[in-house]
């Protein structure tokens, strides 16, 4: 899946790894990868700051800025932006809803007791999909549809906070540790995902979290993490145009 990273976050992807792979961010909000000349598989990094993958990633996981917190000021843990837009082949998909999402974390001696570290995936209520041909307003590029989670379908009233679209909603994700990359990008592969987000637009702002309880207070050494792979899983429609041989 297709990303970019909206400032001030700290790291890039190519094929959804977040890491940097070799990509730089230039003041021209241009990007380049090493496995892609175009950049349009990589996530803008944070700033032109020197360093490999992994420490621009160990950054993220220490820097203030990143720390997330509730409402009433407890600290949740270091949570990254990723900004998904449609790129690559998916320019030819259309109405693209989110299936699942899966997550493994890479690295050395992360945990002696479990397997597993907790993950959350948090979407934002306002996201969108690509109109299918012939379907759209003749305005915009995406349809954009917005939900508040705290309306109850079942009684009258909407009840909704006016700052709900913009808020997020949690899903929760049973990262393995080192599941290799052959393995985790096979189609079959769906361990420790969550579905609690599916039906909504692909596309849109989300936050990768990294949590205070179930991560970071187990006294997990940052140092050792490596990388962490994160696929999302859709369904969508053909939206490819009629073409033919021949010179224009």
């Amino acid at each position: 899946m297709i990303a970019q990273v909206r400032p001030p976050a700290l790291v890039h992807a190519c094929d959804c790894r977040l890491r940097a792979d070799g990509c730089e961010f230039c003041e021209a909000g241009t990007h380049a990868c090493d496995c892609s000349a175009s950049g349009d598989s990589c996530l803008q990094c944070y700033g032109s700051e020197p360093g490999c993958a992994d420490e621009r990633l160990r950054r993220a996981l220490r820097d203030p800025r990143l720390a997330y917190y509730s409402d009433r000021g407890r600290y949740l843990g270091q949570a990254i932006p990723i900004q998904l837009t449609p790129q690559g082949e998916l320019v030819h998909r259309c109405a693209e809803r989110l299936w699942t999402v899966t997550a493994s974390l890479q690295g050395d001696l992360l945990s002696t007791t479990s397997p597993t570290l907790p993950l959350f995936v948090l979407k934002q209520n306002s996201f969108e999909s690509q109109w299918c041909e012939g379907r759209g307003d003749g305005e915009s590029l995406r349809q954009v549809a917005t939900t508040r989670p705290s309306v109850n379908l079942f009684k009258g009233g909407s009840g909704a906070r006016s700052d709900e679209t913009s808020g997020f909603v949690w899903s929760y994700l049973q990262a393995w540790i080192n599941v290799k990359r052959t393995d985790f990008h096979r189609e079959a592969y769906a361990e420790g995902a969550s579905n609690e987000l599916a039906g909504r637009g692909l596309y849109g702002t989300y936050l990768l979290l990294f949590p205070y309880e179930g991560f970071f207070d187990t006294g997990i050494d940052v140092d050792q993490i490596e990388d962490v792979l994160l696929r999302f899983d859709y369904i969508s429609a053909d939206n490819g145009p009629k073409g033919h041989f021949g010179v224009n």
